[in-house]
Parts: C-alpha cells; sequence; structure tokens
C-alpha cells in the first residue's frame, strides 16, 4: 500500500482543492510530530492532552503549520472523540498535501 493511501482528493463544487487526510492521533505525547504511515493512516503526535478538544486543535495547528495553511482551511469531519480522525484541506490538492506531510 501507498503512503499516501491516508490522503484523498475529494470533488469540489467550486475551484478550490479539497483533500481529506486520515489520521492516527496520539495524545500527550512528548513531541509534536508528524511521524508517518500507521497503516492506512498518518500517525501524528501532540504534547496536548485529550480532553475538551484540546488535542484536536493541536492536530489543527501542527498540519496547518507543515502545509503552510491557517488552522481555519483545516476542519476535523470525523473523529472528534476517538484516535482516528479524518481532518479535511481546503486549499491545496492531495498531491500537494502529501508531498508537504511526506516530503
Amino acid at each position: 500500500m501507498s503512503d499516501l493511501a491516508c490522503i484523498v482528493e475529494r470533488p469540489t463544487e467550486g475551484s478550490t482543492p479539497v483533500a481529506h487526510v486520515h489520521l492516527k492521533v496520539v495524545p500527550g505525547a512528548s513531541q509534536a510530530e508528524i511521524a508517518g504511515p500507521y497503516g492506512d493512516r498518518l500517525r501524528v503526535r501532540v504534547t496536548a492532552a485529550a480532553e475538551s478538544g484540546k488535542a484536536n486543535k493541536a492536530v489543527r495547528a501542527l498540519l496547518a503549520g507543515q502545509l503552510g495553511l491557517p488552522p481555519s482551511a483545516l476542519v476535523l469531519i470525523r473523529g472528534h472523540g476517538i484516535a482516528l480522525k479524518t481532518v479535511e484541506v481546503r486549499g491545496l490538492t492531495a498531491e500537494v498535501v502529501g508531498s508537504l506531510l511526506y516530503g
């Protein structure tokens, strides 16, 4: 399986590209990092605790920084209270997202 299987292009009605990134989030880690593939997901470690949405906010901030986008361009669409999440990235193609996260 390709390392990029966790990043999927989504059709849009407008001209703004949209990609979905499937994640396995590890909250409470000693350092925040994109740790690489984890089966059909991308493993992301954040230092924030998994309480009151803190880890979700940290995931969005980490990914946004890596992608050069504002956190508002990333929307958590699945997995608000669990480790398996899907984040929608607005403004970049799946190919560009893959190269920035795996590059």
